[in-house]
């Protein structure tokens, strides 16, 4: 994606599509351990799952934070 060490190419598009690999990836690697285990046998339903809850939930958090960096600096003007 070319993102630099500092992330000053960090753009909206990129920033979006760092959140979807996540939300993606960490439920599969989840859910292959678990599956793996033999701890539960559903593993396309349980990362259908966990893949709108992570990327709905990181969606909330960035954008609340987006939400307080301009209240901040709009308090500074």
């Amino acid at each position: 994606m070319d993102l630099t060490s500092n992330l000053e190419t960090l753009d909206g598009n990129k920033l979006l599509n760092c959140i979807f690999i996540y939300s993606l990836m960490s439920p599969i690697f989840h859910q292959t351990w678990f599956f793996v285990r033999g701890i539960n046998g559903d593993f396309i339903e349980h990362v259908g799952v966990m893949f709108i809850g992570d990327l709905v939930g990181t969606l909330i958090i960035i954008y609340l934070a987006k939400l307080t960096i301009r209240l901040i600096k709009n308090r500074k003007k």
